[in-house]
């Protein structure tokens, strides 16, 4: 089962009770791939347009599916590229009053397609380390590879 970037939102009231459903769904051995937005000090006006409630840390999720029954497969942050720049924007945006209309639309529009390939070669070379069982210590997201077991431990 795969969640990407869904959990965050304002209409998702507990992601525990969400992931607790998931591993009730899940055959003995499933896999569930999430990713999420990371640090909650990334938080901004772009965070509100998308209807984001929270960003979240490694540490806050893998707590969640290990308490839900998941076992972590693996859990690291990606899109690193991202981090400073969305640090930087955070920073300029804490200093501006802010805006009532549309704030951070233009945010929404898609890329040349120069910039969307040199991202795009950016995140493979992130991939491939990643793919060498080494997990990056930030980013802009976390991804999380999480297994209900075979067996049940039973209470």
């Amino acid at each position: 089962m795969t969640i990407f970037n869904v959990l965050y939102h304002q209409w998702v009231k507990s992601e525990t009770k969400v992931i607790e459903q998931i591993f009730k769904l899940l055959k003995p051995g499933g896999y569930l791939l999430l990713t999420e937005p990371a640090f909650d000090f990334l938080f901004r006006n772009h965070d509100l347009l998308d209807m984001g409630r929270k960003r979240y840390t490694l540490g806050e999720f893998k707590k969640i599916l290990e308490n839900s029954g998941f076992q972590i497969v693996k859990a690291t942050y990606f899109n690193s590229i991202c981090f400073i720049p969305a640090l930087l924007l955070k920073l300029i945006e804490s200093l501006k009053p802010p805006k009532k209309q549309h704030f951070g639309a233009n945010e929404l529009n898609i890329p040349s397609p120069l910039i969307n390939k040199m991202f795009l070669t950016i995140i493979s070379w992130e991939r491939q380390i990643i793919n060498l069982l080494v997990s990056l210590p930030f980013g802009v997201t976390l991804l999380c590879l999480a297994q209900k077991p075979e067996k049940i431990k039973k209470s």
